[in-house]
This record gives C-alpha cells, sequence and structure tokens, in this order.
C-alpha cells in the first residue's frame, strides 16, 4: 500500500500550528490561574488577609476568653430597667463584676468613677455587675453606690446568670471589650488609673 508523505512544507506547517497551539493553552491557563492570585496586603491596600480577619471578626467564636466575642447578657439595673450588653456594641466597654463587701472591688470604684468622669461619652463606657446573689440584700448595693456617688450603670446578677457565662471565681474580675464586642484583656484583681488610662487611650 503507497503511503502518501506530506511535502517539507506540509510538515512544517503542522509543526508550526503544534506549537502556536501549546502556546495559546499555557498562555490562557497562567492567566486563569493568575487573575485568582489574591492580592497582597500593602500601604493602604485590601488584600486577601484584611478581608479574611474582617470576616473572623464578625464570625468570631462566643466566649469569656481573649479573642472571643464577649458573652451577651441582659440584668435589672439598679437605677431601673434592664440594661443588655449588645446594647453596647460600637462602644469599648469595661465590664467589671464586683460585690459591696469586697474589699479589693471597694478600693477601685473611686478610680472607676473618676474615669468614668472623664470618658463618659467619649466612646467608652463602664458597666459594672454587682454579684447580688453573694450580697445580704439589694439595699447594701444601693447604700453603697449612694455613698460612693457613682454614676456608672450598675447591673444586678441576682441569680448568678452572667458570673456563670464568665466563669467568675474571684473579685473583681474586669473583661475589656473592643466596638465589636471582642475581649481584648481580662484583669483579675483591682483596677488602678494607669490600667483605665491605658484603655482609655486605645490600649487593651
Amino acid at each position: 500500500m503507497k503511503i502518501n508523505r506530506p511535502f517539507p512544507f506540509q510538515k512544517d506547517f503542522v509543526f508550526l500550528l503544534i506549537f502556536i497551539s501549546l502556546f495559546l493553552v499555557v498562555f490562557l491557563f497562567h492567566g486563569f490561574f493568575s487573575a485568582k492570585e489574591p492580592v497582597q496586603k500593602g500601604d493602604g491596600g485590601q488584600g486577601e488577609e484584611s478581608v479574611r480577619t474582617a470576616a473572623v471578626g464578625e464570625a468570631a467564636e462566643e466566649g469569656p476568653e481573649v479573642g472571643k466575642r464577649a458573652p451577651d447578657f441582659q440584668l435589672p439595673a439598679l437605677s431601673g430597667g434592664r440594661i443588655r450588653l449588645s446594647d453596647y456594641r460600637g462602644k469599648r466597654v469595661v465590664l467589671n463584676f464586683w460585690a459591696s463587701w469586697c474589699g479589693p472591688c471597694r478600693k477601685e470604684m473611686p478610680e472607676m468613677a473618676e474615669f468614668y468622669g472623664k470618658r463618659r461619652g467619649g466612646g467608652v463606657e463602664i458597666l459594672a455587675v454587682n454579684m447580688t446573689f453573694s450580697e445580704r440584700n439589694r439595699l447594701a448595693v444601693e447604700e453603697f453606690a449612694r455613698e460612693g456617688g457613682f454614676t456608672f450603670p450598675i447591673l444586678l446578677d441576682e441569680k448568678e446568670a452572667a458570673a456563670d457565662l464568665y466563669r467568675i471565681i474571684t473579685i473583681p474580675t474586669t473583661y475589656f471589650l473592643n466596638e465589636e464586642g471582642i475581649i481584648t484583656g481580662i484583669r483579675i484583681g483591682p483596677l488602678d488609673k494607669k490600667i483605665l488610662e491605658d484603655f482609655g487611650e486605645g490600649g487593651k
């Protein structure tokens, strides 16, 4: 059987077509995956890293640990009505657990009152959760607050609900929350002016 062999120029033309086809495939393949590469975060850039961080912040796990979203709760206020922690989203919050019979708690309260007087309305709030279930009665809390002239919100944890949520063992214990309600720091023991001022200036 006779085989018709292509002329030399036909053979070269076939090789050229194959080469061009392979080049186009490689070019398109590279272009497709290059388009999917994340934008690197630079000066003022919005790369994958910043987007991922924002997404994690929105879906942060809830719990009483640094880096987690502070567990939400609602408690009656000493001044009347009820207060929900999440209502303060958008502000940085000093969430303090205390009792009127606690010596270190009584010691830190004037510092908190002074700080609140200076920072009130400036994007920082204090919520003082009284361990009412451990008090003699509510009157003891009212007398202590009145004598101290405290104007920050005092919440009454009458059934140990918030204390359980935050696993409070020692008082005073304070949680520092950022504007998104994420816990940025925890203090076990009394607060002082420096700790409060550092937080007020944007620190943990």
